[in-house]
């Protein structure tokens, strides 16, 4: 039975790191769960949030630098509230925290109101788990998929395995006088797979230079 995965962490901060989380887990044969997949529902995000924990098996933490959203009646964040649950409920817990000597953030992705309240919910992490840190998406990206190839072996598909979608790079040269599109498929941030034709035939702007 495939084995559910949910990827907690603050949002708009780290987009760019929940996306290549995600990318990572689409290569194993787990089920993804996450802010991007919820859709509407009627229950409070909270509540969204906290069931889907509860229907996990592995929770996987990313801490930056915000605290994030604060529930009113308990005052800690939602990412904090998530990890009681997953703590409480002895899921399988893998935590990742930004490395404060190598990182570059954005000062506005800096929480400087809830300072003290981010830097108690990393102590209790690091106390209780041993922790990884990172310091960009990429590396936040080779860290969990080494991890989980060490967790689930046998989720692990393979390296011949092609997921749904690929970052890809767009590239023209002409050959013979005729415009031609390269298009280059990426895995694991290297060059997986590659194919061509006329630029005629492609229908892409050439304003183009990347996509899926």
């Amino acid at each position: 039975m495939k084995k559910t995965i949910f990827i907690s962490s603050t949002y708009i901060d780290l987009i760019p790191y929940r996306k290549k989380v995600w990318e990572v887990l689409q290569s194993f044969n787990v089920k993804i769960s996450g802010t991007e997949a919820f859709g509407a529902r009627a229950k409070s995000p909270l509540d969204t949030c906290l069931e889907e924990v509860g229907q996990s098996d592995i929770y996987i933490g990313i801490i930056g630098y915000k605290y994030g959203s604060v529930e009113k009646l308990t005052k800690k964040s939602f990412t904090e509230l998530e990890y009681e649950k997953a703590y409480n409920l002895k899921k399988t817990i893998l935590i990742y925290i930004m490395n404060d000597d190598e990182c570059l953030i954005h000062p506005k992705h800096i929480d400087f109101k809830n300072h003290q309240r981010l830097k108690d919910f990393k102590n209790i992490l690091s106390n209780r788990h041993t922790i990884d840190n990172f310091i960009d998406e990429d590396d936040l990206a080779k860290r969990i998929n080494l991890k989980l190839k060490q967790e689930l072996p046998e989720e692990n598909i393979g390296e011949n395995y092609r997921p749904k979608v690929l970052e890809c790079s767009v590239h023209r040269v002409k050959i013979q006088k005729e415009t031609w599109v390269i298009v280059i498929g990426y895995r694991f941030h290297e060059p997986y797979e590659v194919f061509s034709g006329k630029a005629d035939s492609f229908y892409i702007p050439s304003f183009v230079e990347k996509g899926w």
